[in-house]
């Protein structure tokens, strides 16, 4: 994570009150920044339904369910693709990567009183270079979870709750 780390998190809600405070203006300008940076070259390389998903609903504390990763063969070559299932205010949404050129998943667990990875905290999308974009997930355990894939090969949709 670049713009919005599990430190500066975590200082957000020290009990320090500078700390805290200090964390605060740090977050609030990280934000301006990571959106400036969003606006001017990831949105256009996103597909227009995940760009305003992720600007107007955004997934901070939802459920992670599960994370599948796959491969299929194309031609003799295998494409990567993550699917990450959430559950947010009832409802049920995918995340679904396609054609994954990097997968890095930081799990750690100090074997005390950790819960899994917990909630989905903050991500960032990112542009990697002209062709590759990032996905990086800040969950509230303090893992992080980096997905790499081509300009457009990411999908949300919301499924509908069953009854």
């Amino acid at each position: 994570m670049k713009y919005f780390t599990d430190q500066l998190w975590s200082d957000m809600n020290d009990e320090d009150e500078q700390i805290r405070k200090h964390a605060e203006t740090k977050w609030e300008d990280n934000s301006k920044a990571y959106w400036a940076r969003f606006g001017q070259s990831v949105r256009e390389r996103l597909p227009k339904r995940v760009s305003q998903c992720h600007s107007a609903v955004g997934f901070h504390d939802s459920e992670l369910i599960k994370i599948d990763i796959s491969q299929g063969a194309q031609r003799a070559k295998y494409h990567v693709t993550v699917t990450i299932h959430l559950l947010l205010q009832g409802g049920k949404w995918i995340i679904q990567y396609k054609n994954v050129s990097k997968i890095s998943f930081d799990y750690f667990t100090d074997g005390g009183t950790m819960s899994g990875l917990d909630d989905w905290g903050y991500d960032e999308f990112l542009d990697v270079d002209e062709k590759l974009l990032s996905h990086e997930i800040l969950f509230a355990s303090g893992t992080t979870l980096l997905i790499h894939f081509p300009d457009k090969n990411v999908s949300i949709k919301k499924l509908t709750p069953s009854l």
